[in-house]
């Protein structure tokens, strides 16, 4: 049984006051794409970051979950930051598992991603594979 969405923002974390960042862990569920897009949400609710580019990165959240979640079916932690001029999401799956980045591009999802994010991409290192996406503050 999946955990309701608002066990997951409880447990999300805030690091800045000034510049937030959030993360949560998520199991891979048919549920986890909205978690993801009520943590985005949850984070930049009443912040400096415009109402407009919190439903771009809440939107493309889920996606970027949903992604990885047909990839790996692995616990994933979901990170939103904001930086003076960049908003970033990045979804990381547990585990170093080596993993084909081949056929992630065409994965669906990603025509969603290339047309809100200001940029893009995957990886895979000694720290576990993942997707995130970034977008560019207005006026920054």
């Amino acid at each position: 049984m999946s955990e309701p969405a608002s066990a997951v923002l409880a447990r999300a974390t805030t690091t800045s006051a000034v510049l937030p960042r959030c993360s949560a862990r998520v199991r891979p569920t048919a549920l986890s794409p909205r978690l993801a897009r009520n943590l985005i949400r949850a984070c930049f609710d009443n912040t400096a970051v415009s109402a407009q580019l919190v439903d771009r990165a809440s939107r493309v959240a889920g996606e970027l979950v949903e992604i990885s979640r047909r990839a790996a079916w692995t616990e994933l932690t979901i990170i939103a930051e904001s930086e003076a001029d960049m908003l970033t999401v990045r979804v990381v799956e547990a585990g170093p598992r080596p993993r084909s980045v081949t056929g992630m591009a065409a994965a669906p999802g990603w025509d969603i991603v290339r047309r809100l994010a200001t940029a893009y991409g995957y990886f895979s290192d000694a720290s576990g594979n993942g997707v995130w996406a970034g977008f560019r503050r207005p006026g920054r």
